[in-house]
């Protein structure tokens, strides 16, 4: 069962990035993804699944803050 969203909120979308992802269509990609999650003020979580995704990790979260997301 998925944890209660208070009132007045909701869920966003998730989405997973990986090592197959075409670098010519992920920024594409991530500003849907941005724009999914709320744009300007979004809250995004960015977390790597192994210690070697964590410089990808740490790039897209610079990547959203610049995109003036509210917090990564």
């Amino acid at each position: 069962m998925p944890a209660p969203v208070p009132v007045g909120y909701t869920r966003g979308p998730i989405q997973f990035f990986g090592a197959l992802t075409n670098a010519r269509n992920e920024e594409t990609l991530l500003q849907d993804f941005w724009s999914h999650a709320g744009g300007y003020g979004a809250r995004i979580v960015v977390f790597a699944t192994s210690a070697g995704d964590e410089p990808l990790a740490k790039q897209y979260c610079t990547l959203f803050r610049n995109l003036q997301c509210d917090s990564t």
